[in-house]
């Protein structure tokens, strides 16, 4: 799991919110530039956590 910060918004984030992705998931949307890095690498994801679909191309 990787925590980014939203730079642009898609689906239920805006800009600034902070938020975490799987790895292969996170990489997608920082290569799309529309997340950024912040903070570390956590092993597991907090209960309660739901990674939305990806965003319509």
């Amino acid at each position: 799991m990787k925590i980014v910060k939203v730079l642009k918004p898609f689906g239920p984030y805006t800009v600034g919110d902070v938020a975490g992705f799987d790895d292969a998931y996170a990489e997608k949307l920082i290569g799309q530039k529309r997340v950024e890095p912040c903070g570390e690498k956590t092993d597991k994801a907090k209960p309660g956590g739901k990674t939305p679909p990806p965003p319509a191309a």
